[in-house]
């Protein structure tokens, strides 16, 4: 997990990037040391992004929203040879999502995804 403060506007933005791990119990004590991490942050606004290595996701809502999913995009493919979406953008509730897409461009065996939000 890597983790920066960013100004934007005069607003500070917690940025979040993960690369979780293959194995499923791997994958679950990062996601606690995640949802730990994001319990510090109180109010401010943060997003997390990343390979999450997991199709259908599901994370406490109330911490994270899916910018796929808020968005109705969350069928589009993020990884050139599987067969679910495991590379994720989520936001804190207290940011506004207002696009998302896919870019199909073969720069790795991951797609490019980005998010245009409003803090």
């Amino acid at each position: 997990m890597l983790h920066t403060v960013v100004n934007v506007e005069g607003r500070k933005l917690n940025v979040i990037n993960v690369h979780l791990g293959l194995g499923e119990e791997e994958r679950k004590v990062q996601l606690d040391e995640l949802v730990g991490f994001i319990n510090t942050l109180e109010n401010e606004p943060y997003i997390v992004v990343g390979d999450f290595n997991q199709g259908n996701m599901s994370i406490d809502d109330k911490i994270l929203k899916d910018v796929a999913i808020e968005l109705n995009k969350a069928n589009v493919l993020t990884f050139a040879t599987g067969l679910d979406r495991i590379d994720y953008i989520f936001v804190s509730p207290n940011i506004e999502v207002l696009d998302y897409d896919v870019l199909i461009k073969n720069m790795s065996d991951h797609y490019p995804i980005i998010a245009k939000i409003r803090i």
